[in-house]
């Protein structure tokens, strides 16, 4: 099932809390995926209203990250600690571990790790933001990530910053991804997304293999 949702921040929010307590109250071991960027603050805030989150039943890492140190104000995993994100209420799982590890190796890592999480889990969620540019996760248009569908996580050097992403391999193991679009900028891309046949122009396309998907957005768009 495919559905957009129009609401604002706070809507999101609150209906992504209330979907995390659902799977969480019924005993379920939940893996929840997070965006860095501005998905961020909507994060923190529906980990806020949870009530039944603990250590035990939830663990949270990331859907992607630039490849820099932890102290780095550009890892999306500092810009989430610094907004609040603790392991007060689930088990964390940082996308990098060791700093000493090269791109490829560090992918690998995290690749492993994620895997683990994933076979450990009764719920995968995946919490993806979609760019004005089509991209989704770190899976830039016209670029490899939008054809790997072996590794979970790939390595590459950005125009910007080394980066790790998760990668269409995650997209078909989650049991609901998530997608929140807000602001007029994204607009284009969400009718995009229905419009273009090709994921090379609008890798956002890709979440739609997820079986579950549910778009956020405060922008009325046909959705088919």
């Amino acid at each position: 099932m495919h559905k957009l949702v129009v609401t604002n921040g706070e809507g999101a929010a609150r209906a992504i809390a209330h979907g995390v307590d659902s799977a969480l109250q019924k005993g379920l071991k939940v893996l929840w995926l997070w965006s860095g960027g501005s998905n961020g603050k909507l994060q923190i805030k529906a980990l806020s209203m949870l009530k039944y989150a603990s250590r035990h039943n939830l663990t949270i890492s990331l859907i992607d990250e630039r490849f820099v140190a932890l102290e780095s104000t550009h890892s999306n995993w500092h810009q989430l600690l610094d907004s609040g994100l603790n392991g007060e209420r689930a088990r964390l799982e940082p996308p990098i571990i060791d700093w000493n590890l090269k791109l490829y190796e560090a992918a690998h890592d995290w690749a492993v790790r994620l895997g683990r999480r994933i076979s450990e889990a009764d719920m995968v969620i995946g919490q993806f933001g979609i760019g004005a540019d089509g991209h989704t996760a770190g899976i830039l248009p016209q670029t490899e990530g939008v054809h790997e569908h072996d590794k979970l996580v790939l390595g590459y050097r950005g125009k910007d910053f080394d980066r790790l992403t998760t990668t269409p391999a995650l997209f078909s193991r989650l049991h609901l991804a998530i997608a929140v679009a807000m602001g007029e900028s994204k607009k284009p891309m969400l009718e995009a997304m229905q419009a273009s046949e090709s994921a090379d122009e609008v890798p956002a396309k890709l979440l739609q293999s997820a079986s579950e998907l549910i778009i956020y957005t405060d922008q009325k768009v046909e959705w088919t």
